[in-house]
């Protein structure tokens, strides 16, 4: 770019020496000397400038040639590196499709081997289920061989009579002495040659497996009755001392504390087994300590003794009769209505 346009420049600078050559020229004679000199300062500039302008074109060759050289050059390293860049892609293509050829390969053979793998064992199940068919399948006893029945034994054979005798020809009167006529002898009777029964084989009895009784479960352990008693907690004699009642009224409440809730009995209860159940059941505390005289109750939720004077404190009484011993020591009986109430007087 540089180059052409040093060019143009040189062509308009010259022509425009040419055009005020001309100009001079046809300027008349008027001015000679000043025409001239003029003619002769254009002419130096002239040539001065043709000059510059040589120079410059001879510069602007030089770096254009180099500025060539330098575009060529990168221009043929750009080619390289696309040349190497599409080779590297081409590579690369190469091996992805080597790899996903690999790798359909593998999977082919992966499913080969499963398909061969499921008709081995599809084989071997039918031939297993044969084999168990097989052997369930019963197969039928023998049935027993006709037994020979024995060959009638044979009866003893006639024996043949005797053969009459002869009976006498008559005689001739003997002309001599009468020769006398032999007896015949007897024929032999055939004795019978005994036949021989035929052996019996003994027949096998089937083995009869005994048979086995059906174990049995042991019977379950009776569930043992359970029978109840009726139990009552209260404090309403409070209400009556309440002015001598040292203790906290939240515990008294209404002074109703349990209303005749059953509870379960069992041998050798007492009266206070079954308050300790009830209290353990309803969640009620329980204050209570040994004495000589067995347990001895001091406070039943929250309400003590001596908080309603000095002789105040918990009693007891079974079916509406007070007791006179420790509720340790009074035993507890099925359907017993057993009462506990707190004595703000107790004597």
């Amino acid at each position: 770019m540089n180059k052409k346009w040093l060019i143009l420049c040189g062509i308009a600078a010259a022509a425009v020496i040419a055009i005020v050559v001309i100009i001079n020229a046809g300027a008349g004679n008027t001015g000679t000397e000043s025409a001239s000199a003029v003619s002769v300062s254009d002419s130096s500039s002239s040539e001065k400038t043709n000059d510059d302008a040589n120079e410059r074109l001879t510069d602007s060759s030089s770096s254009g040639t180099a500025k060539d050289q330098n575009e060529d050059q990168k221009a043929e390293t750009d080619e390289k590196k696309t040349a190497a860049a599409l080779k590297n892609k081409k590579s690369e293509k190469e091996e992805e499709k080597n790899s996903s050829d690999q790798k359909k390969e593998s999977s082919k053979n992966k499913k080969d081997k499963k398909d061969n793998k499921d008709k081995k064992d599809t084989k071997k199940k039918s031939q297993d289920d044969s084999k168990k068919e097989s052997e369930i399948t019963p197969t039928a006893a023998p049935e027993p061989s006709d037994v020979p029945e024995p060959t009638a034994e044979p009866g003893p054979t006639e024996t043949p009579e005797p053969t009459s005798a002869p009976e006498p020809t008559d005689t001739p009167q003997p002309t001599g002495e009468p020769v006398p006529t032999g007896t015949p002898e007897p024929t032999k009777k055939p004795t019978p040659e005994p036949t021989k029964e035929p052996t019996k084989e003994p027949t096998k009895e089937p083995s009869i497996e005994p048979t086995r009784e059906p174990t049995r479960e042991p019977a379950p352990e009776p569930v043992p009755e359970v029978y109840y008693c009726t139990v009552s907690i209260d404090c309403f004699d409070i209400f009556n001392h309440s002015e001598d009642f040292t203790g906290d009224w939240n515990a008294v409440g209404s002074g109703d504390i349990l209303n005749l809730v059953e509870i379960p009995v069992y041998e050798g209860d007492s009266v206070y087994t079954i308050l300790e159940r009830a209290c353990d059941t309803f969640g009620i505390a329980l204050n209570a300590r040994q004495s000589a005289y067995g347990a001895y109750v001091a406070g039943i939720a929250g309400v003590n003794e001596f908080e309603c004077g000095p002789t105040s404190g918990w009693t007891f009484y079974v079916n509406g009769e007070w007791a006179t011993v420790s509720s340790s020591e009074h035993p507890a009986n099925p359907n017993d209505t057993i009462r506990w109430s707190y004595s703000c007087a107790w004597e």
